[in-house]
């Protein structure tokens, strides 16, 4: 059977992957978002699933109380060493960390500290003979300089720095803006797989070496060339159950996020060959002749159970007090947050998921007939950005508005709010317009939002979110109840 590329249309950015007794786990990126840190499920390296968090509830660090797009969890590494799961992750304002369990399943350590520091980013862990090393990236916007790789030692038991950060690889002329190292060692050799060039329109570099400390040889292993793929790279190498080797990696597509690929791997000389002599494939033999059709990601929620769908992450650390669940519904309790005069990127309780088709249409009911006075609820886009459908209860009267950034439309008033209503978000690829829906007592409001695509993204892309806000501070605070919510390709 064959398999077509992306295996997974949806924001996993920057991919590792590790073996799971006969199955596979991958990690991913999480930012500002909470949970953090997914772990995935496969049997196959093509199907999917999500199953966990390795960070629960919080990145602890006060500012993470508040929405830091862009910031919180980069690029991590997932390993094993004796018996234990470890995933190291860099937050670039604070330094390298890492997570382990027993069970990746299961519950996970908080994090703990690797190594303080402003710009050190995208840590990979290698033990070997007693001692243990982390090689890792920089972010020049924390630390004014890029495109070198370094490393230092830690003490394998306690996971912490017992060296100073040393230089290992100056990309500067062959492979600027390199980052995101995974180190691996094969036939005596000790291989770096790390992205250069940037995300967009970046390429996958190989180094290789008979020592962790270089010098290095270096090959460009995967790169566009005359593909639709663009950045192909930052990612994992795996081996499957049948000793072939695999290599899954991101492509940036905008708004959309950073969607995965698999590559074939096969080895030459000592040097990996991925796909088609380094060009990207849109379509290969699958790693397993009973590798069932690729499942397309279902997120749709009736939100009438007792604990949030693994598909919700908070855009700041999670706190009880933003919600209730119910078997009739999700309540979302209205936020006041200082300042933030309805500013979505400014309030911590929205509640969002990832896109997962190029082409969608998504639906949620509402009942708001305990919002109060200053309060707006509503189905919104979020990163970088306010757009929105909402209703806003103001002097008295229930506004239909359409947020678009900084400017609110008002499309239609009621004097009260007794029935359900329907709010719906429609997009198309290629298209740079949002059509925005409302319907009540049979009533339909449609308007369509003009939008600059690469303007209201950041290292993420698009989340659809649900949300109840306060403009003022206040003793008691209205709600807003959700149900059926449906994500529908179109």
């Amino acid at each position: 059977m064959k398999y077509k590329n992306p295996i997974i249309f949806s924001d996993y950015s920057d991919p590792d992957v590790l073996e799971y007794g006969d199955k596979f786990i991958m990690t991913a990126s999480s930012f500002n978002y909470i949970p953090g840190l997914p772990i995935l499920l496969s049997e196959d390296l093509v199907n999917w699933k999500l199953v966990n968090y390795a960070i629960e509830n919080r990145l602890d660090f006060p500012k993470y109380n508040k929405p830091m797009y862009s910031n919180g969890v980069w690029a991590p590494s997932i390993r094993k060493h004796n018996s234990l799961f470890y995933i190291f992750f860099g937050m670039p304002d604070e330094g390298i960390f890492e997570v382990h369990t027993s069970d990746p399943l299961k519950k996970w350590s908080t994090p703990h500290l690797v190594k303080k520091g402003k710009g050190l980013i995208d840590p990979c862990p290698f033990w070997e003979d007693n001692k243990a090393y982390v090689v890792h990236a920089y972010a020049k916007s924390r630390i004014g300089f890029k495109s070198v790789l370094g490393i230092f030692e830690i003490d394998p038991k306690t996971n912490e720095s017992i060296s100073t950060d040393s230089l290992l690889y100056n990309g500067i002329t062959e492979n600027p803006t390199i980052e995101g190292p995974k180190v691996y060692k094969k036939n005596n050799y000790y291989y770096i797989f790390a992205p250069a060039g940037g995300v967009k329109y970046g390429w996958q570099t190989v180094l290789r070496s008979k020592s962790l400390f270089g010098p290095f040889e270096t090959k460009k292993v995967l790169e566009q060339k005359n593909t639709t793929v663009n950045g192909p790279h930052q990612g994992a190498m795996i081996k499957d159950k049948s000793n072939n080797y695999w290599f899954i990696h991101f492509q940036d597509k905008g708004i959309y996020g950073r969607i995965t690929h698999l590559q074939p791997l096969k080895w030459k000389e000592d040097w990996p060959v991925i796909a088609n002599n380094g060009k990207p494939l849109y379509q290969s033999e699958a790693p397993y002749p009973s590798t069932k059709s690729q499942m397309k990601l279902n997120q749709n929620d009736m939100l009438n159970s007792k604990d949030l769908s693994l598909y919700w992450q908070w855009s700041a650390n999670k706190n009880t007090k933003f919600y209730s669940t119910t078997p009739n519904g999700l309540y979302l309790n209205s936020h006041y947050e200082e300042n933030g005069n309805y500013n979505l990127k400014l309030y911590p309780n929205l509640l969002s998921q990832k896109l997962i088709y190029r082409s969608f249409k998504i639906e949620v009911t509402c009942d708001y007939s305990l919002l109060k006075e200053n309060e707006e609820a509503g189905l919104a886009f979020i990163d970088r950005t306010n757009i929105a459908i909402a209703i806003r209860n103001e002097n008295n009267r229930f506004k239909v508005c359409l947020r678009n950034e900084e400017k609110t439309k008002i499309l239609d008033e009621y004097k009260k709010m007794d029935s359900l209503v329907q709010l719906s978000l429609i997009l198309k690829e290629n298209s740079n317009k949002i059509k925005c829906g409302l319907k009540i007592n049979n009533k339909s409001t449609k308007q369509d939002i003009t939008f600059l695509k690469e303007s209201i993204v950041s290292w993420t892309g698009l989340k659809v979110a649900i949300y109840s806000i306060s403009k003022n501070r206040k003793k008691e605070y209205g709600k807003v109840r959700f149900s059926n919510f449906k994500i529908l390709e179109r």
